[in-house]
C-alpha cells in the first residue's frame, strides 16, 4: 500500500483527474504515454489510439525514464504523474521530453509542491518512501527549466490546499 491509497491520497488523485481528464478528452494524435504511476492509467479517456505505459499491468514497453528510447519527434502526448519528484537531473529529463514529443504536442506534469503541506512533510521526512523521499521542485523553477529547454507553457495550475499528514 502507498499513501495514494489512503482515504487522502485517493482525494488527490480524484482532484488530480478533474483536472487531467478534460483535457485529454479533447486531444487527438496517435501515440501517448505515460510515465510512471502504473497503478493508474490517466490515458484511458484520450482519443488517441495507442498509450504506452513503462511499467505496471499496462505495460507494453520495456524504458528507463533516464533514456528515453523514442525517436526525435514520435509522441503526441507525454504525461509525468508524480514523476518529476523522482528525478535526479530536471534539466536533462525535460531536454529528453522536449526531443520525443512532436512540434505542437503536449507534456503534461504533476507534481507536489515544495512550498505546501506535502513539502514540509517532504522536508520533516516522515517516511522515506514515495512520494515523502522525492525531489520536489518549484511551479516557477520547474516552468524556467521548460521554457529553457523549448517547451511553450499554456496552463499552469495549484490546488489541492488540504493538510496530507495521515
Amino acid at each position: 500500500m502507498t499513501w495514494f491509497d489512503s482515504i487522502l491520497g485517493k482525494s488527490l488523485l480524484e482532484n488530480e483527474k478533474s483536472i487531467i481528464y478534460p483535457f485529454l478528452e479533447d486531444k487527438f494524435g496517435y501515440y501517448a504515454l505515460q510515465i510512471n504511476f502504473p497503478e493508474k492509467d490517466f490515458l484511458h479517456v484520450s482519443r488517441i489510439p495507442n498509450h504506452l505505459f513503462n511499467d505496471g499491468k499496462l505495460k507494453n514497453i520495456d524504458f528507463s525514464v533516464n533514456a528515453l528510447p523514442f525517436n526525435s519527434d514520435s509522441l503526441d502526448i507525454v504525461i509525468c504523474p508524480h514523476q518529476i519528484e523522482q528525478i535526479n537531473d530536471h534539466k536533462v529529463f525535460f531536454e529528453e521530453l522536449y526531443r520525443i514529443i512532436i512540434p505542437n504536442g503536449y507534456c503534461i506534469l504533476w507534481a507536489f509542491n515544495p512550498f505546501s503541506f506535502a513539502g514540509l512533510r517532504n522536508f520533516v521526512g516522515f517516511e522515506n518512501n514515495f512520494p515523502w523521499n522525492g525531489n520536489f521542485i518549484s511551479l516557477s523553477y520547474c516552468q524556467n527549466i521548460l521554457k529553457e529547454k523549448g517547451f511553450v507553457i499554456e496552463e499552469a495550475k495549484i490546488f489541492n490546499y488540504q493538510p496530507i499528514f495521515f
